[in-house]
């Protein structure tokens, strides 16, 4: 499979429009359109140095505070995009956060929409303070 095909897979399974996906990326629709059709790829390392990036990071809202396992994606990882010109987008697992999180020995029970709700506003309240200014968050829940 090429990174092109992996592009389009994802997308359309998560019934993203090509134009919608170039828009959250700050690309084309062309470019992205070259991409899926592997007309050209991206080229990493020069779209790290140049700027002007979307990126996301996941955060669970099942408590309502950040934890130690957020410090190398929230506060690391995105305070250094972030100064590189990039600009973070933060998904909060609003949708998945309501059905628990099923593992082998320990299951999290489920929690209610208004817990789930409190709690991202929490964490985006921290996520703020901690990367200043305002951040872009969005809820799973709005298309799951």
């Amino acid at each position: 499979m090429t990174i092109g095909s992996k592009i389009v897979d994802l997308r359309k399974k998560k019934k993203i429009s090509q134009e919608r996906l170039a828009e959250l990326l700050g690309i084309s629709r062309q470019t992205l359109s070259n991409y899926e059709n592997d007309i050209t790829s991206p080229d990493v390392e020069e779209a790290i140095n140049k700027g002007g990036l979307k990126f996301y990071i996941g955060v669970d809202p099942t408590g309502d505070s950040l934890h130690i396992g957020h410090y190398c994606t929230v506060i690391a990882t995105s305070k250094r995009l972030m100064e590189g010109g990039h600009t973070p987008i933060i998904i909060a697992g609003g949708g998945t956060g309501l059905i628990g999180d099923p593992k082998p020995k320990v299951e999290r029970p489920m929690i209610s929409k208004e817990a789930v709700a409190h709690n991202i506003k929490c964490i985006q309240n921290q996520i703020s303070t901690i990367l200043g200014g305002k951040i872009e968050i969005v809820n799973n829940a709005d298309w799951l």
